[in-house]
């Protein structure tokens, strides 16, 4: 397009109408005194209102889970799992970003109420997934560091 001429390094363009409509759920569980459970479910329908079409990035379905254990008031560990819906890269519905779940370790001890170790894996499966098309995310990392409280 003559947009893409003038700036070959991208550029933004504006909607002049949408319309987001949706759900949203979550809950949070105490299992017993060191367990914990939470999750959330977003339903999103988000449409251009002059083409009718679904805006780009925006998935219809993410959803996220947590299962927290904390066996003593020091020790902190959990595990998350996240899904993300397929969307399209750009407006007019092309370019497809597929559906993906991601899966997250975290650990933590507290040394006092001013310090704390922790170490987390995010994306424990090495999930291959895009969230721009053509642009790759992080496969499974791990962390850790030294929490101060100054």
């Amino acid at each position: 397009s003559a947009a893409c001429a003038l700036r070959p390094s991208g550029y933004y363009d504006n909607i002049a109408r949408s319309r987001a409509a949706g759900i949203e759920l979550e809950a949070v569980v105490a299992l017993d005194a060191a367990w914990q459970l939470s999750a959330n479910y977003t339903h999103l329908d988000a449409v251009d209102r002059l083409t009718h079409k679904d805006l780009a990035r925006a998935p219809h379905d993410l959803s996220f889970a947590k299962l927290s254990f904390q066996p003593a008031e020091k020790w902190s560990l959990a595990a998350s799992v996240s899904f993300t819906g397929s969307s399209f890269d750009r407006a007019g519905q092309n370019g497809r970003l597929g559906s993906y779940a991601l899966g997250n370790l975290y650990a933590s001890y507290a040394f006092s109420d001013q310090l704390e170790v922790y170490g987390r894996v995010e994306n424990v499966w090495d999930t291959k997934y895009e969230q721009t098309l053509g642009y790759g995310a992080l496969g499974r990392t791990a962390s850790a560091g030294l929490r101060a409280k100054i």
